[in-house]
């Protein structure tokens, strides 16, 4: 017959230790990338098939000035001053592990690389420019009819409206998660379901699609906002000079500015769901081919990939320390039977399997694991998980301890 008794003194040793110490979480950290969107779009309220596109073109558009004001007519949701713009999402759930608190991602650098395609117009130009351009100096462009071709192409977050959470990157059939095959302007009124979004100085999401005109936002108080200038999260830079013409096939690259309020939030809960998205936008003025002189950037969606077009499609990059859970010993994101394992291993012996940070493996570590338990492959949810019954923990020892130290019995 099999004492119990060994397991019960490993336990009562370790409650008042490990309730008295504060849990050290393990690290792990590692870059990512990916080298195509697992989602694409071009957010343009009169784009037939946005989610299946070879290109995505960035410009402002539709801007009238008031005959008596001389300042920029208000713009809606249907058609919003920044007026057509790509999206991109990326499913990190693969490699990076989901349903973690948000604040056990501490994420050192996101960069986004979008390739520009071509201006519109052949023998017209965009030039490089890597200063945010204010609100002023486009109104200025429309009220004295010139045109400046220089302006920053600028990465934004991704809110969403119309009862819309999120990206669906599974294939499954999820009302409130949006996949390529609904338009970006299908909102029950009519406008955008979703919106590039700035923060302001409290990190909450600002929605910028009428910065430039004010009017309709989905942030704003009442839906109004009046015109303002948003901070980009990132502003695309390339190894050109200042001024100097972009050429067919440039890549630009987008470093996430982190010192924003608001944007390290944005990451950190995007990998803890899944997913990350971000709107590219430009300042730049359009007009359709043929009908004036405005030539505008378009850049290559993943559906540019091969064929024909041979394009270059965008890329995420994401370098994250993980912070496990405290008796997520083999730090694969989850806290099951294989961290016991791991844990009867190293017991009294050294600190492989140290939840507590006191720099042993011992009874104290084991009630951390216990707390922490999620099931077999099951990954570490943001609420907590209940204790397994003591029948199951038993069950759960046996199966994978097997060596000799657990029946010793007890010395008082």
């Amino acid at each position: 017959m099999i004492s119990l008794q060994p397991i019960g003194c490993i336990l009562l040793a370790g409650i008042s230790a490990a309730f008295a110490l504060s849990p050290v979480s393990h690290l792990y950290a590692a870059v990512h990338n990916w080298t195509e969107p697992d989602l694409d779009w071009l957010a343009y309220a009169n784009a037939s098939g946005p989610g299946n596109r070879a290109f995505g073109p960035s410009w402002i558009g539709g801007l009238e000035l008031d005959g008596q004001t001389n300042e920029f007519i208000p713009k809606g949701n249907d058609e919003p001053s920044r007026l057509g713009m790509p999206l991109v999402a990326f499913d990190t759930s693969s490699d990076v592990a989901v349903g973690l608190l948000p604040s056990q991602y501490q994420v050192n650098s996101v960069t986004l690389t979008m390739t520009m395609a071509s201006a519109t117009f052949p023998g017209e130009f965009l030039f490089y420019d890597d200063t945010p351009d204010t609100q002023a100096e486009i109104l200025a462009d429309i009220q004295t009819g010139s045109f400046d071709s220089e302006r920053p192409m600028e990465l934004y977050g991704v809110g969403f409206r119309d009862g819309y959470t999120g990206f669906e990157f599974s294939g499954s059939t999820d009302p409130t998660l949006l996949d390529e095959s609904t338009h970006i302007y299908a909102s029950s009124d009519g406008g955008y379901l979703a919106y590039p979004i700035s923060s302001n100085a409290l990190g909450q999401p600002h929605d910028v699609s009428n910065s430039i005109t004010g009017g309709f936002s989905e942030t704003a108080p009442a839906n109004t906002t009046t015109p303002f200038d948003p901070t980009p999260w990132a502003i695309g830079t390339t190894n050109l000079s200042v001024g100097a013409a972009i050429p067919d096939d440039t890549t630009f690259t987008f470093d996430v500015d982190f010192s924003e309020p608001g944007v390290l939030n944005y990451v950190q809960q995007g990998l803890s769901d899944g997913g990350l998205g971000f709107f590219v936008s430009s300042l730049t003025l359009a007009t359709q081919p043929g009908l004036g002189i405005f030539p505008y950037p378009q850049w290559y969606l993943r559906e540019s990939a091969g064929g024909a077009v041979n394009g270059i499609p965008p890329t995420l990059e994401i370098d994250v320390t993980v912070l496990s859970t405290p008796g997520d010993f083999d730090e694969d994101g989850d806290v099951d039977g294989f961290d016991l394992a791991d844990w009867e291993q190293h017991y009294g012996i050294d600190a492989g399997a140290d939840a507590d940070g006191d720099g042993d493996s011992d009874g104290a570590d084991f009630l951390i694991w216990q707390r922490n338990y999620t099931g077999p492959g099951t990954l570490v949810a943001t609420t907590v998980v209940p204790e397994p019954t003591s029948i199951l923990l038993i069950g759960t020892i046996f199966a994978f301890s097997m060596r000799s130290r657990l029946l010793r019995k007890c010395r008082y």
